[in-house]
């Protein structure tokens, strides 16, 4: 279709598995065929991000054009930091395929809410998403169902929280794929805080589970973390009357190189006020790295179940 309009393209087969196809190890395996299109020379934009240059200096943006949720210049997680054939004759090779900014790979969630003196918690929250990580959301809000979209939000929920109500469901940019898709509902916690006499413990991070999945085993292999990406959560919760902070996490800063984390709790006027910033900037590590992502992951883990202690004035 290109070549009729004379726009220049090659073939170019990939495989999903990041390490099949493998520049030390000559192979003509792959499970998956998508496009190089020739750049002219001189040509730039910044919404062709997933740009390739071969070994004759010519430039290919890499495009699937079967991916259907995946903004068009960018280029599916799958795909990102493995390899691919190029297929241009003489001039076939194996090249590397990019590995896109974190940035471009997002979850934003934020949320205002009130916390009761009986622990109940209720607000609204609003989540905004944008590139391979919103694309099962992007289908779902597309071609599911009302009772599929609910079950779903059920569901993610259920992992923080055992008894809620949700109303006001607002989908926005559903279809948009260069814009953020945007999720925003009215909920309603029964007992968030945990009460101990005059005290009451609540837990800041509202919403988002984000450790990585380890185990104590040792590594052998290298690490897949699948995607480069950025989580950041925003959360604000009204203190109930009549009491006041009697303790609050320390701050969280860690940063591996390949990810880092950080996080906060702070008292703002009558509100705890807590923010964290996830980002992956690698998807492969060697087996040696497999202490990192355990340390990194239990300082996740830990931080998301911290608690605020709260004090009946």
């Amino acid at each position: 279709m290109l070549s009729t309009v004379g726009v220049h393209t090659a073939l170019l087969m990939v495989d999903d598995r990041r390490g099949v196809i493998d520049p030390d190890a000559p192979s003509i395996v792959g499970n998956h065929m998508v496009t190089a299109i020739e750049i002219p020379k001189g040509y730039s934009s910044p919404k062709l991000r997933s740009v390739v240059t071969a070994k004759t200096g010519r430039s290919y943006l890499v495009f699937d054009p079967t991916w259907e949720k995946t903004p068009f210049g960018q280029l599916e997680h799958e795909l990102q930091g493995g390899y691919g054939l190029l297929m241009e004759g003489s001039d076939s090779q194996v090249i590397a395929l990019p590995l896109l900014a974190p940035e471009l790979n997002t979850v934003h969630r934020v949320g205002s809410l009130q916390l009761a003196p009986d622990g109940s918690l209720k607000g609204t929250v609003t989540e905004d998403r944008f590139g391979d990580l919103s694309d099962r959301r992007r289908a779902l809000y597309t071609h599911g169902d009302a009772k599929e979209q609910n079950e779903y939000l059920d569901r993610v929920l259920g992992r923080d929280f055992t008894t809620f109500k949700v109303s006001d469901v607002r989908v926005e940019n559903a279809e948009a794929l260069n814009k953020n898709l945007t999720v925003s509902y009215s909920i309603e916690v029964e007992r968030y805080a945990r009460a101990m006499g005059p005290l009451l413990t609540v837990r800041p991070r509202v919403l988002g589970e984000e450790a990585p999945p380890v185990d104590n085993k040792v590594r052998k292999i290298p690490i897949d973390l699948r995607e480069t990406m950025q989580v950041k959560d925003e959360y604000d919760i009204e203190l109930p009357a009549g009491f006041a902070v009697d303790e609050l996490p320390e701050a969280v800063m860690l940063d591996l190189g390949f990810a880092s984390y950080e996080s906060s709790t702070r008292l703002k006027g009558n509100a705890l006020h807590y923010s964290r910033t996830y980002t992956v900037r690698q998807v492969t590590l060697t087996a040696e790295k497999y202490d990192a992502l355990q340390k990194l992951s239990s300082v996740i883990a830990t931080d998301e179940q911290s608690r605020v202690v709260l004090k009946k004035q």
